[in-house]
């Protein structure tokens, strides 16, 4: 049978449901921690716990913080040196320390020597700029993994970077992503976030991941026999049960293109490009490049088209990677000029190497015709 699609399906389901929502993440190793609760016990810590107190042995950077204080919104969050993801977002926690000045304090917490983070503060963050001059948030040691034990484990979460906002009241406001920060920071630090809400959202997001893992073994165990059908129930199951997990659809598209009569597969690539993708430019992008670009998913040119084109439209022609899509859909089609049209309007978007490396090539194919 076609083996094309299913180790590629395999592993966005995987991804699905490890990181939803999805943001860059890595996984952390905690030194000396109790077992973390189980998905299915649900967490220990949740939005609106009391936020837990912080074991903390050195102070790195900025003043000692000697407790929560009613009133002030803090920000606890869970970084490394050795975390890329981590690394990216510190210059925008700089800045919203910046922004809120004594109405909100940022502690990031690392379980590393302190020796370790003394000497990462010394090395540039840009040339001619060090991490030290750019962070201008608290930066604190754990003791132990006590306060890794307490945040991190106790909610369930396992890759950093991640955010824990305390609010006026000492209890926990938010959960997430430090990238992701933004708005419920901001409306923490006014009085009128709603933690009913978010914590219903966060539960919702936990059983959509809970899901995802079942739906997974259930995809592994057939794949491992062969049993492509029974891979797609799964999948169907999961769809049926997470209307809004929309990217699962991609899951049941590469497992169509396993089949042997391809027609289905395209259909269904169709249907997501002008139905269920439709208000989408993130997903709308990625089927129209797996298709056109990387042939990770089953699907014709016209359908990588519509997808594309649809795409540019939401993002009103001021994302470069999704007019580089467009401008690769029409290479693939050999519609040289309008490839090298939108390749230029990527570039003026976005000059990133690969972008530009795509507007030469298209240039010199176009040469080679003359």
């Amino acid at each position: 049978m076609a083996t094309r699609f299913w180790r590629t399906a395999f592993t966005l389901l995987f991804s699905a449901a490890c990181t939803f929502p999805l943001a860059a993440q890595q996984d952390l190793e905690l030194p000396k921690l109790e077992k973390a609760p189980s998905p299915d016990e649900g967490p220990r810590l949740d939005i609106g716990s009391p936020a837990p107190a912080l074991a903390i042995s050195d102070w790195v950077k900025g003043e000692k913080v000697d407790g929560f204080k009613p009133g002030q919104v803090y920000v606890v969050e869970f970084w490394a040196t050795w975390c890329g993801p981590c690394l990216a977002t510190m210059p925008h926690l700089a800045e919203l320390q910046t922004k809120y000045g004594d109405k909100a304090q940022m502690i990031g917490v690392s379980t590393e020597e302190t020796s370790k983070v003394a000497d990462f503060l010394k090395d540039e963050q840009k040339e001619g700029v060090t991490w030290d001059a750019t962070i201008t948030y608290r930066l604190a040691m754990d003791v132990d993994g006590k306060t890794n034990e307490a945040y991190m484990s106790a909610a369930g979460e396992r890759g950093i970077p991640t955010a824990f906002i305390v609010g006026r009241e000492g209890v926990v406001e938010w959960i997430g992503h430090p990238a992701r920060m933004d708005e419920p920071l901001a409306k923490v630090v006014d009085g009128t976030w709603d933690r009913t809400v978010a914590r219903k959202e966060r539960e919702e997001a936990r059983q959509q991941m809970l899901a995802m893992m079942k739906a997974q073994r259930e995809i592994r165990q057939a794949l491992a026999s062969d049993n492509i059908d029974a891979a797609i129930k799964a999948v169907d199951d999961l769809m049926a049960s997470q209307p809004k997990a929309l990217q699962v659809g991609l899951v049941k598209l590469q497992l169509l293109g396993n089949r042997e009569n391809m027609d289905e597969a395209n259909q269904y690539a169709d249907m997501l490009a002008t139905k269920t993708f439709r208000d989408s430019p993130q997903l709308l992008n990625d089927l129209s490049w797996g298709i056109a670009a990387e042939q990770t998913y089953p699907g014709t040119l016209d359908t990588a088209l519509k997808a594309a084109k649809r795409a540019v439209e939401l993002t009103m022609e001021k994302d470069g990677a999704v007019m580089d899509t467009l401008a690769r859909v029409y290479f693939e089609q050999g519609n040289l000029d309008e490839a090298i049209a939108w390749s230029k309007k990527a570039v003026a978007a976005a000059e990133h190497p690969e972008i530009v490396e795509a507007l030469k090539r298209y240039e010199a194919a176009k040469a080679e015709m003359k």
